[in-house]
């Protein structure tokens, strides 16, 4: 038994080694910090987060499930907030999540490797351009109409690439990017609030990670 192990160990080395050589690698990476809750019951932390002006999004991973606060690039950043937090009394903890190097096996990725890779970039652009807007609601850097003029931007972009990327190996894709603009839509129709910005953000974050590994090996 422990020879057919390591056989099976050996071959499947030998595999992911021959897929890493004839992959396309595609440099689209970025990290983010999350700050989630420490509380144990997901659920209703994210919706004490949202009432505190949070994200109250739930992040899924590895069976684990955390009420996520807010999404952060530099931990700095998020360490900040959470010594804020901590002043508070409000227990927190960091996870950082970095991924978006896209590793393309099939013909079909490789010939929109460039398509892809801008793909993912407007993605992240969007994601940074919520948080500013997130960021700008809390302090009152914008008017609510400023800020609903900017979302209808950001809506408009999320739209054309889910119109533009619709089949193959865009469907992923333009299934996030769709649903990203119907939410900021909903969001423009009423008061913007910091927390509902936070939230589409930390979503948009969160999915960009997980369409991703679709292309990790």
């Amino acid at each position: 038994m422990t020879g057919f192990l390591s056989a099976v160990c050996v071959f499947s080395g030998v595999f992911y080694s021959r897929v890493l050589l004839r992959a396309e690698v595609v440099d689209c990476s970025r990290s983010f910090y999350f700050l989630v809750s420490e509380e144990e019951n997901a659920a209703a932390a994210a919706q004490s987060v949202a009432l505190d002006g949070g994200a109250g999004y739930v992040m899924r991973r590895f069976g684990n499930e955390y009420a996520v606060m807010a999404c952060y690039f530099t931990e700095p950043a998020a360490r900040a907030v959470q010594h804020t937090l901590s002043v508070r009394e409000i227990p927190s903890r960091i996870l950082e999540e970095s991924g978006g190097t896209l590793y393309l096996t099939t013909n079909s990725e490789k010939r929109n490797a460039e398509k892809l890779k801008g793909c993912f970039h407007t993605l992240g652009d969007c994601v940074s351009l919520l948080y500013d807007l997130a960021t700008a609601a809390e302090t009152g850097g914008y008017t609510q109409q400023e800020l609903k003029r900017i979302l209808a931007d950001v809506g408009g972009v999320l739209s054309r690439l889910s119109e533009e990327n619709r089949e193959g190996i865009f469907t992923g894709i333009s299934a996030c990017a769709a649903t990203a603009s119907a939410e900021i839509a909903r969001i423009r129709r009423d008061i913007v609030y910091a927390k509902d910005l936070r939230y589409i953000q930390v979503w948009l974050s969160d999915q960009s990670l997980l369409l991703a590994d679709d292309f990790s090996v």
